[in-house]
């Protein structure tokens, strides 16, 4: 079983009315007004009274505010309709539309089709829509008003090769070793096992080339690189350039020309851990999650949050190290999202917090879950990190499941008639039941 809700704004108090009539012309049977019309026809054969010929009772079954259960039992689909309230995030009264079916393909059908029921079918206003709950809606109303780095263009640059030469566990390390050294150019024999075409084509680092004298073999010292071998053989053509290690003037006879390889700043920012930012995004896509449902590398407020995103009613906030996590890591996260929660213009809540390292966390340092927020983790290899957040967001989304069908459920008992000690316990008052 699959869902998918959206919320429609109640831009005039017919219009639930009015889409249910649509519904009901393309199949959907609302479950309490058969029970109503079941138990009319009953009526009139035990008693002869008919309800049914009454406008003002027929109208009020179907017009009515109440939430509605349609089936339609041609397609195998569901929809729930809950009460009209208000719902912050729109500023105003909405009513969610649940759609249940078999399959996700299914369900994004029935979604679609139920919109254009009211947007082509009943002429209103597409804008009238928004997609997710209202909980959900409040969630993206929160990351939309989250404000990009220059770390969240670098992210969306981040590539397949990038990702499987970051992930290579020994290339990392020689990465992470050439950031440490005091030049930014290195020659073949300084790249250790890394290849330094492999590592060009990808576009992690660019090739430079600089004059080698031939006298003093003067290489790493000398100041002057060039993007291109035709620019520097015309430098050189000129005998403009000096070693500066033997002062030897600098010409075709006696230069040989070397190369050298730098960091793009891609690369250097991925050398430094970006690259783990961009491995979570690509799984988070993988899995659906996109457009305004994620925010990269995001400042909310003075805090810098490496990813947020939203699944069902769940908000996310993953914090990614590429290195040792402690204490005082989660005790900073921890801040973050308690000023998140705080915020008052948007009522969004972080309730699921991502731990996300490439190192294992002891079990000592993790916080015990609020009230709220639950922290989680996933440590350790690309692999082991995957899992642990795929099982995260699919937990998410059964969550969110089993929310909607406990909901079905309840709005079911309350259509069915009471039995008689219920119906005591329903109307009589507290006062009543205190004696």
């Amino acid at each position: 079983m699959e869902a998918r809700s959206y919320i429609v704004e109640e831009t005039e108090s017919t219009i639930i009315g009015k889409f249910c009539e649509k519904l009901a012309e393309v199949g959907f049977e609302d479950f309490h007004n058969s029970a109503v019309v079941s138990a009319s026809n009953s009526l009139k054969e035990l008693l002869d009274v008919d309800f049914m010929k009454q406008k003002s009772f027929a109208n009020t079954i179907m017009k009515s505010s109440r939430p509605h259960l349609l089936i339609n039992t041609a397609t195998s689909s569901v929809i729930m309709l809950s009460d009209s309230e208000e719902v912050e995030c729109i500023k105003g009264r909405a009513f969610e539309v649940t759609c249940f079916s078999k399959s996700q393909k299914e369900v994004n059908d029935l979604v679609e089709n139920t919109k254009n029921l009211l947007t082509k079918e009943a002429g209103y206003s597409s804008t009238i829509i928004h997609d997710g709950s209202p909980d959900e809606n409040c969630n993206k109303a929160l990351i939309k008003s989250l404000s990009e780095t220059a770390r969240s263009d670098l992210v969306r640059k981040v590539g397949g090769d990038f990702l499987s030469a970051f992930a290579n566990v020994e290339n990392k390390t020689e990465f992470r070793r050439l950031t440490t050294m005091p030049f930014k150019a290195y020659n073949k024999s300084m790249l250790g096992g890394l290849n330094p075409d492999n590592l060009v084509v990808s576009g992690i680092m660019k090739e430079c080339f600089a004059p080698i004298c031939k006298r003093c073999g003067g290489g790493l010292q000398v100041p002057v690189l060039f993007d291109s071998r035709k620019e520097l053989s015309k430098v050189v053509k000129s005998k403009s350039l000096v070693c500066p290690n033997c002062k030897n003037k600098l010409g075709s006879e006696n230069v040989t020309i070397d190369s050298y390889y730098m960091f793009t700043d891609l690369g250097l920012e991925c050398s430094k851990g970006l690259w783990l930012e961009a491995y979570v995004k690509s799984i988070l896509e993988e899995l659906g999650i996109c457009g305004d449902r994620i925010k990269l590398c995001s400042v909310h407020g003075r805090d810098e949050i490496d990813i947020v995103f939203c699944e069902g009613d769940s908000l996310f906030v993953c914090e990614c190290k590429d290195k040792n996590v402690g204490q005082n890591d989660l005790y900073i996260l921890a801040m973050k999202v308690s000023r998140i929660n705080e915020e008052e213009n948007i009522p969004a809540i972080v309730n699921k917090v991502l731990i996300i390292s490439t190192n294992s966390i002891p079990k000592e340092i993790l916080m015990t879950p609020q009230e709220q927020v639950k922290y989680l983790s996933a440590t350790g290899n690309p692999e082991k990190i995957k899992r642990e957040l795929v099982r995260a967001v699919n937990k998410a989304k059964q969550e969110y499941k089993s929310r909607r069908l406990e909901e079905m459920k309840d709005l079911l008992l309350m259509f069915l008639p009471s039995r008689l000690e219920e119906a005591y316990m329903r109307w009589v008052t507290e006062e009543e039941m205190l004696g």
